[in-house]
Formats: structure tokens, C-alpha cells, sequence
């Protein structure tokens, strides 16, 4: 079995139910800072991007009180919602993935990241509920 090497963790996502409290824990404790002050917004989300060194966290938080964040951070509390890598053969190791159990959520496909062109898959770990299930 040949191994897929990861280059590097490209970033962690974190769902938080209060963003300034968690940003704010990051940066007191831990000697995170704010990439910038703009926020990454969309009309149901928020986002800050904090980095130490090679560490890149994203805190997201709803901004609505319903809505899918809110119901799994009042589910599980904070969370981590997102591990990225970055891997040399992402379809090799999509494949290599399922092979061992993990479920395909997006096999691999090209996108356009922070203008950025990338390839992407979503890979759920185990125990994630299969999404094509009903």
C-alpha cells in the first residue's frame, strides 16, 4: 500500500457559537492574531481568520439565531468543522481514503480558492453519517 504524504495542514475551521469570545481566547491564550479586521461574511455565516506562524484557524460563527451552524454548535458545543491539507495526488488519496472506510462526500474536482485554482475533495472521517443515505 503506498501512502499518500501530507505537505502540510493548510488550515483548521472551527464552528463556535460566540466568535469574539473564541477569537479572543485564541488570541490571549495561545498568541494567535487577526490576519486582518475584515471579516469574512455571507448573509448566514461569519468568519475570522486568525494565524500563528504556520498555524491558520478559522473561527466561524452563525449570525442567526436557526440555521445549520447554530443547531450543531447548540448539538455538540465548538467544534472542529474543517481539517485542510495540502497532498501532492489528492484523487490517489480520495481513493486510497474510501478504500480504508472513510465516506466520499465530493470526490476530487477543480475550484477556484481565494483566486486561487485548486483540486478539492471532501472526505467525512469515520462514524460521519453518509450523506447519500436516507
Amino acid at each position: 500500500m503506498t501512502k499518500i504524504k501530507v505537505k502540510r495542514i493548510l488550515y483548521i475551521e472551527l464552528y463556535v457559537a460566540n466568535i469574539m469570545q473564541s477569537a479572543f481566547f485564541y488570541i490571549s491564550a495561545f498568541g494567535f492574531k487577526v490576519v486582518n479586521e475584515k471579516k469574512i461574511e455571507n448573509e448566514n455565516e461569519v468568519s475570522i481568520v486568525l494565524i500563528q506562524r504556520n498555524i491558520k484557524l478559522i473561527l466561524t460563527s452563525s449570525k442567526r439565531i436557526t440555521g445549520k451552524i447554530t443547531e450543531q454548535v447548540n448539538l455538540y458545543g465548538d467544534f472542529v468543522k474543517d481539517i485542510v491539507f495540502e497532498v501532492k495526488n489528492i484523487e490517489a488519496l480520495h481513493q486510497q481514503a474510501v478504500k480504508h472506510g472513510f465516506i466520499s462526500i465530493a470526490e476530487p474536482k477543480e475550484d477556484i480558492f481565494y483566486g486561487k485554482k485548486v483540486k478539492q475533495s471532501i472526505i467525512g472521517t469515520l462514524g460521519t453519517a453518509n450523506p447519500n443515505m436516507t
